[in-house]
Order: structure tokens, then C-alpha cells, then sequence
């Protein structure tokens, strides 16, 4: 039979105070570089779910009516925006046309994620929403 010792795993209750530790602190930067972009962008994008009062922005969603043009703004200067391509909305039953999710759609379609991670620096972040927020005056 198995021991039961503390920091067994099946003991996993000893493990979660150190794994939320652990999640707190991997969090605490990824929170404030997000912070720091979403005031770099100036409420110029929407930024999905940011009213979320438990945002940690472990992605940085954002809105681009051109995503594809916005993701080789990016990447022109060097950054790794993504589409969500795998990412999509289900359609309504046959029967039941008022229930198609029309808003999930839009959003899903234009739906990029910014890099903004732990280690970002600063001025990358400003470089990051002035190239998000001159692509955005183009249009």
C-alpha cells in the first residue's frame, strides 16, 4: 500500500497552499504588464473580458476589425500576435434561428492575443500598443 505522507500525491492538500503561492506570484507581473498596456492602448481597442475584476491577463485579447492586417503590423515589428484560430462560435439549431450567437461570432472573428508576458519590458509594452494603436488609425 501507498504512504500517506505529507507531500505524498495522495496527500495533494499539502500541495495547494505552495501551488496558489507559486500561481499568485507567476501572476503579479503578468497583472501589472497587462495593466500597463491596457493604459499604453488609451481605450483605442476593446479589450474583451477587461471588467473581469479577477483579470490576471494571462492573454491580452483585443478586437481588430482587420486581424490579419493587424497581426502583420505586428509581427513586422516583431511581435507574435495570434489569431484564435481554433476558436468558434456554435451555431444555433435549424429550428431555433434566434438563438444564433450573432455578437460570439463578430468577436471571435476578430479576436487577436497581444504578447504580454512576465519579463515583458516596458518599453516594448509602449512600442507594442503604439504599433496596435497606429495600425488602428489606418483604418
Amino acid at each position: 500500500e501507498r504512504s500517506k505522507r505529507p507531500g505524498s500525491p495522495q496527500n495533494s492538500s499539502f500541495l495547494m497552499p505552495v501551488f496558489r503561492r507559486r500561481f499568485a506570484r507567476s501572476t503579479t507581473f503578468s497583472s501589472s504588464a497587462g495593466e500597463s498596456l491596457l493604459a499604453l492602448l488609451k481605450n483605442v481597442v476593446v479589450c474583451p473580458g477587461i471588467k473581469n475584476p479577477l483579470h490576471t491577463f494571462w492573454v491580452f485579447p483585443i478586437l481588430a476589425e482587420k486581424p490579419n492586417e493587424m497581426i502583420a503590423a505586428l509581427r513586422k515589428e516583431g511581435f507574435d500576435g495570434a489569431i484564435l484560430s481554433r476558436s468558434e462560435a456554435v451555431s444555433a439549431p435549424d429550428d431555433r434561428p434566434e438563438l444564433d450567437p450573432e455578437v460570439a461570432k463578430t468577436v471571435l472573428a476578430q479576436m487577436i492575443i497581444l504578447p504580454c508576458y512576465k519579463g515583458m519590458p516596458p518599453d516594448e509594452l509602449a512600442r507594442e500598443a503604439k504599433t496596435v494603436i497606429g495600425k488602428i488609425s489606418e483604418n
